[in-house]
């Protein structure tokens, strides 16, 4: 049911809105405030192009200005996932220093961390390090390829 419903939304908003003038052909819009505004992105005006989606982690990273480290953890049973470390800056003479690692949610990696700009705990002088989990796209195994079966039942 909410397949169907869903197709004819879309039917009517391709029918509805290149009638009212309302669409542009342009937009790349790729990112949106609120999940439920994907299906019809490029006619929301509660999405807009991010020129960051799909980016590498490092790469985020680095364009908001930080050094960034690249470690690899491999576990006992063959898997080896890429962590990514924000050290301290050197002129940061703040005494927190901790550490502290942020490990994602499901479905997203690490890059979903380096979305906060400016109010990032690196800002606030903290030792980030970001964690990946095996399914992320940042994990590798020692046998099996991401397209075996057996990579993706993590026996």
């Amino acid at each position: 049911m909410l397949l169907v419903t869903t197709l004819t939304v879309l039917s009517l908003c391709q029918l509805y809105l290149p009638l009212t003038g309302s669409t542009d052909t342009n937009t790349k819009k790729n990112a949106c405030t609120r999940f439920g505004d994907y299906p019809l992105k490029e006619h929301s005006p509660d999405c807009y192009e991010n020129p960051n989606v799909l980016s590498s982690t490092v790469k985020m990273i680095r364009q908001s200005g930080y050094d960034v480290q690249e470690h690899d953890v491999v576990t006992g049973d063959g898997y080896k996932s890429r962590i990514f470390r924000i050290p301290v800056r050197d002129n940061d003479n703040r005494k927190n220093k901790q550490p502290v690692v942020l490990q994602h949610g499901v479905l997203v990696n690490s890059a979903v961390w380096t979305w906060a700009g400016n109010r990032s705990l690196a800002n606030a002088g903290y030792d980030v390090w970001l964690a990946n989990q095996r399914d992320s796209g940042y994990t590798t195994h020692k046998t099996y390829k991401t397209s075996d079966y057996n990579f993706w039942s993590n026996r």
